[in-house]
């Protein structure tokens, strides 16, 4: 025990406490920190398949974007758990318009 302005105090168990609460703090970040990494590992993973798919499926088109196409191709893409944003922003650097790729996004 150790007196602190003239009162006993624990001081050697409390900087145990002190010190066993920072470690397992410490654990639980990294622990969350590793489901992080592998929730955006697979994100990447599923927006470079939207990618390869879109690729394929505008190869596919040969007369021309089909309005009842992409909004299917869109719905499934949105079902495969792809950000909204993402979609909407390869669309419109594919060349798609913006105003369709929104109203069919809804």
């Amino acid at each position: 025990m150790v007196y602190v302005f003239g009162v006993d105090i624990p001081l050697l168990e409390i900087m145990l406490v002190f010190t066993v609460l920072l470690g397992v703090g410490l654990v639980l970040i990294l622990l969350e920190l590793k489901k992080l990494r592998q929730l955006i590992t697979e994100e990447h993973t599923d927006i470079a398949q939207f990618e390869r798919d879109l690729s394929r499926f505008e190869s596919d088109q040969s007369n021309g974007k089909k309005s009842d196409d992409i909004a299917s191709y869109i719905q499934q893409s949105i079902t495969k758990g792809i950000p909204k944003e993402q979609i909407e922003d390869v669309l419109t650097k594919r060349g798609w318009d913006k105003d369709k790729v929104e109203k069919y996004m809804s």
